[in-house]
């Protein structure tokens, strides 16, 4: 018994290990595309009612959208726009998050509260 546990453990961790292999990088987004994404994300809302960008209520969550830092939603816009961190931003694409952020806000109606890191 002890024997076929091992090799069916020996053959587990080999598949992990093909499975968790690193991929290669996607290619970069164009800024058209991350332009196209943003627009059909500020106007995506599952209820009628709702305003655009509610979804980060649920993103966020169980934190109220009104607790969600201005440094949070960049960090987010940096992941699901440009594929990266906030500290590998090039400056340029700094800039254009930033602006989307903007717009997030503008959207809203609200600002996100800054933390004296922002």
């Amino acid at each position: 018994y002890a024997a076929a546990e091992l090799v069916f453990y020996a053959r587990f961790c080999a598949q992990l290990q093909r499975a968790q292999r690193l991929l290669p990088p996607p290619p970069p987004t164009t800024e058209r595309r991350r332009r196209e994404v943003f627009d059909y994300l500020a106007r995506f809302t599952l209820e009628p009612h709702e305003r655009p960008f509610d979804f980060l209520a649920e993103w966020f969550a169980p934190r109220p959208l009104a607790d969600v830092t201005h440094g949070d939603v960049r960090e987010w816009c940096a992941w699901s726009m440009f594929d990266t961190s906030l500290e590998r931003l090039s400056e340029r694409h700094a800039r254009h998050l930033d602006a989307m952020v903007d717009e997030i806000e503008a959207a809203r109606g609200m600002r996100f509260a800054r933390a004296a890191a922002d």
